[in-house]
């Protein structure tokens, strides 16, 4: 059941990223300013602070803030459930970095809980005026870090 909740936000995560809002905050300029927002993502998440991580991205997208806002109550809703049968998140390290020029980049972490892992993935773009995130998910497609 915990997989299936996590296969649908996977597919919502989709359609939300989809959309693009050109109304963004913040354009980062180096590539290592970008990376420390998705670094800082990841440790707020490790906290168990789905909320404050997620608007965190907002500033730095151009995902819609409202479809972010989504998001917030069903992250919360399935990390709860998935670290009951799992256990807490003990830590999260970047296992893969791949740019396409010095246009886009992914980057991708691994969360390790107790019994288990979650792959998150970001995308990053890079108009020729800064960095923006343009995607964000997370799944448990691990098979993908072994391509």
């Amino acid at each position: 059941m915990i997989r299936n909740i996590i296969r649908f936000t996977f597919l919502l995560i989709l359609l939300v990223s989809c959309k693009f809002e050109f109304g963004q905050e913040n354009h980062l300029v180096t590539k290592p300013e970008m990376m420390a927002v998705c670094n800082k993502f990841m440790a707020v998440f490790r906290n168990k602070k789905y909320t404050e991580a997620l608007q965190g991205l907002k500033p730095y997208s151009y995902i819609e803030p409202f479809k972010i806002d989504t998001l917030v109550a069903t992250v919360s809703q399935q990390m709860s459930a998935f670290t009951k049968e799992n256990g807490e998140m003990l830590s999260y390290e970047i296992v893969s970095e791949k740019d396409v020029k010095d246009s886009l980049i992914k980057l991708t972490y691994l969360a390790k809980f107790k019994r288990w892992y979650i792959r998150f993935v970001f995308i990053l773009y890079n108009n020729g005026g800064g960095w923006a995130i343009t995607k964000f998910d997370y799944d448990q497609h691990i098979d993908e870090l072994f391509q």
